[in-house]
């Protein structure tokens, strides 16, 4: 039974010296640098998926819990926490790598996201079980600490934390007190470990030397380029050989699921286009506007505390005054512009009651007796109907076609619940109702890929309903309203060949290109092998023979050096003839020649250079063995059929039972 240490700092209560303590301070802030920094995704990249985006844990629950995704020791993820993580997850996906498009759960499971996400889950509990195992337990005069430092908690007046404001925030996400608190110990604990850990971390200088070699090492070879031009000119494919293509490259032809759509718009901004401006309530807006919109007069001026200091002020210029009030603090109270709505009543009442240049007699402030003098008067100014018209006249045209889009939306429910279509509910209320330019895909986008950038919810609902299927009113934001109708539906599957003749004949020509100058390629590599010098081959076929010396690894994708040509030339010993694809279209035949092993001189300067990268290249790999570990001592269990259940998908055969109490899957290693 291990020790349970419930710490308050992280360094323990023993109290330190004035010079340690701040030590210790200027450590932590390299610490927080240092794990914000893209060198500590390693370590908590899964922590930060779970914290971040999949919300949080099932931290409370001790024991196995039958309905579990994921069981780590104490942990687990149930299949509704699961579906929840899942869907943000999903979310995520459709944002970053799917221009905004939505996916379904069968799309997203057969690109293995749910699988993925399921092993994410079990090393980042894994990961928080270590610790407790541990007993590296933060107590919660930390936790409350750490909460108190989120801004996203403060009140925007104040500038302090907020209770209201914090379990709003948390509503918000689905999420309470408790369950919060308890990622945020898991987390803090975590930093704490792993800062540790980076404290004392130093690089081997032999380990800095290699890596320095290795990246600056130069390499020294000859190469000449086949263009397509050494292929001969093209030639046309027959049907068959077309068709056969098409059939073996069936994933680039096989054309998505298409749908032609019919929808009726419920829009403030159509409506407003089309609405007289009502001039009564144009002047009722503005006289209810009207203080917002005028800019009040304004007053610069200096507040002493006693009337001897303010003697003192005026012998003395503007500038030298404030200095003063900055080095001292003594004379000056304050000096600022301000809205006399701004400032104590009393004071402003002065302020606002003498002119320019002017002092005040003694007011009683909350901070005792003080005086003002006016150095500034910054006139306001009254706001005009004809100076606010335009804006005006637009508020009171949004508000009322927001109005009249309410009331049709509701007629029209009214209607369809009547047992109205939607083409005769719409025509009831003189709606239009317009067609998509185009038969769309899942994606949003037509078949040569152009988005039509409909709204997520919009396309969501043209790809749930059958051919016929009229939705409800659907609420877009904003006030917009739609309701859609599928008119048909165009079945994927592999395209006939005069719907991608062209593109596929560009295609089968540019293959065969390609196969000609390879095989040209594979006979010059055999030639030179036997004895043909490089200016030899080069000149056989017309080429110019070209000299790169002292490429480094650096040198790769640029110009003429593409990556699988660098690949080859950095794994080829001296003297080995090897051929790799051109940064365009085309080969390149290339012969090394000499390895250059990196100057000494120059290695010493690089590593004080590269020192930190270095070292938090070192510390991700000891993040990626210590998940590792983590995995190795709680060893997790998970079910991917209960995953996919719980996203709404059917469970999977499970041959032999492998799927429930299987291990996570390794993960991706973070560079």
């Amino acid at each position: 039974m291990p020790r349970t240490l419930h710490y308050t700092d992280g360094c323990g209560t023993a109290r330190r010296s004035a010079k340690k303590q701040g030590l210790r301070a200027a450590m932590l802030a390299q610490i927080r640098a240092f794990a914000k920094s893209p060198v500590a995704v390693g370590i908590f990249a899964l922590l930060i998926l779970s914290f971040l985006v999949f919300g949080i844990g099932d931290v409370l629950g001790a024991g196995a819990i039958k309905d579990s995704v994921v069981q780590a020791g104490s942990r687990s993820i149930s299949s509704l926490t699961f579906k929840q993580r899942f869907d943000a997850f999903k979310k995520q996906v459709e944002q970053q790598q799917n221009n905004g498009q939505p996916i379904t759960a069968e799309q997203a499971a057969q690109a293995g996201l749910d699988k993925s996400l399921v092993d994410q889950l079990a090393y980042s509990e894994s990961f928080a079980e270590m610790f407790r195992k541990a007993g590296i337990i933060p107590s919660d005069t930390l936790v409350v600490s750490e909460l108190r430092k989120n801004q996203a908690f403060f009140d925007p007046v104040t500038g302090k934390f907020d209770r209201p404001t914090y379990q709003s925030r948390l509503a918000q996400a689905g999420m309470t007190e408790q369950q919060f608190e308890g990622v945020l110990r898991d987390e803090t604990a975590q930093t704490h470990y792993i800062s540790g850990i980076a404290a004392g971390l130093v690089v081997p200088r032999t380990y800095l030397a290699s890596l320095a070699a290795y990246a600056r090492e130069g390499r020294d070879f000859s190469w000449f380029t086949l263009t397509p031009a050494l292929a001969g000119p093209p030639v046309q494919p027959t049907d068959a050989q077309l068709l056969a293509y098409v059939k073996e490259n069936a994933a680039t032809f096989t054309k998505p699921e298409l749908r032609n759509f019919t929808m009726v718009r419920f829009s403030p901004t159509l409506v407003a286009q089309n609405l007289k401006v009502d001039e009564a309530a144009v002047q009722k807006r503005f006289e209810f506007e009207r203080d917002t919109l005028s800019v009040p007069e304004t007053r610069s001026f200096v507040q002493a505390a006693q009337q001897t200091e303010l003697a003192e002020l005026r012998e003395q210029h503007a500038a030298e005054l404030q200095a003063s009030a900055e080095q001292t603090r003594r004379q000056i109270e304050a000096v600022n512009t301000l809205l006399k709505d701004a400032i104590e009543k009393r004071s402003a009442d002065a302020a606002f009651a003498v002119k320019a240049g002017e002092v005040s007699g003694p007011v009683q402030g909350s901070v005792g007796l003080q005086v003002l003098k006016i150095t500034k008067v910054n006139p306001g100014h009254q706001a005009t109907l004809d100076e606010v018209r335009a804006k005006i006249e637009a508020e009171v045209k949004k508000d009322a076609a927001t109005e009249k889009v309410y009331a049709d939306v509701q007629k029209y429910e009214d209607a369809r619940t009547g047992g109205a279509t939607m083409a005769e509910a719409a025509k009831t209320l003189n709606l239009e109702t317009m067609a998509a330019p185009a038969p769309i895909t899942a994606q949003g986008s037509d078949l040569l890929g152009r988005s039509l950038n409909l709204p997520p919810k919009m396309l969501e609902s043209v790809f749930s309903l059958p051919a016929g299927g009229e939705s409800d009113v659907l609420d877009l934001g904003q006030g917009e309203y739609v309701a859609v109708r599928v008119d048909k539906i165009l079945p994927g599957g592999l395209a006939a060949l005069d719907e991608v003749r062209t593109a596929a004949t560009q295609r089968y020509v540019m293959a065969e290109m390609g196969k000609k100058l390879k095989a040209r390629a594979d006979a010059i590599e055999a030639q030179v092998k036997k004895g043909q010098t490089m200016a030899q081959a080069a000149a056989a076929v017309g080429a110019k023979l070209e000299t790169a010396k002292g490429v480094t690894r650096e040198d790769a994708g640029k110009g003429e050096y593409s990556n699988d040509l660098m690949t080859k030339v950095f794994t080829a010993k001296p003297g080995q003839v090897m051929i790799g694809e051109g940064s365009q279209l085309g080969y390149i035949v290339a012969k090394l020649d000499r390895i250059q092993p990196v100057a000494p001189a120059t290695v010493a300067p690089m590593i004080e250079a590269q020192r930190d990268n270095f070292r938090g290249q070192l510390f991700d790999d000891i993040g990626f063995a210590t998940r590792n570990a983590a995995r190795d001592l709680i060893k997790p269990k998970v079910d991917y059929n209960k995953a996919r259940t719980a996203i709404g998908l059917e469970a999977l055969p499970e041959p032999g039972k492998a799927g429930a109490g299987a291990a996570p899957a390794p993960p991706a290693k973070t560079k």
